[in-house]
């Protein structure tokens, strides 16, 4: 079975104010549910943001319900490391 493949592109992805550089967004305009497993997910995931410096930092349900990565010390704007 093929998939349409739509490459992913690096973006900045701004979230509580700080700016996240090279970020991989995928949602519905990119990304999708393979057929087989459409109907089996209660709560499929809407959106999630994938940090090449930080991993995983954001991503949101269908529902609406939201998580971040929290960061001991928040990264700011002039480019100081998270912890």
């Amino acid at each position: 079975m093929i998939f349409n493949y739509i490459p992913l592109k690096t973006c900045d992805f701004e979230m509580d104010s700080v700016i996240y550089h090279n970020c991989i967004i995928a949602d519905s305009t990119n990304a999708g549910y393979p057929p087989l497993w459409e109907n089996d997910i209660k709560n499929k995931i809407d959106k999630f943001v994938i940090s090449k410096k930080y991993g995983l930092i954001y991503y949101r349900f269908e529902n609406g319900e939201e998580f971040k990565r929290v960061f001991k010390h928040k990264p700011n704007r002039n480019g100081d490391e998270a912890e």
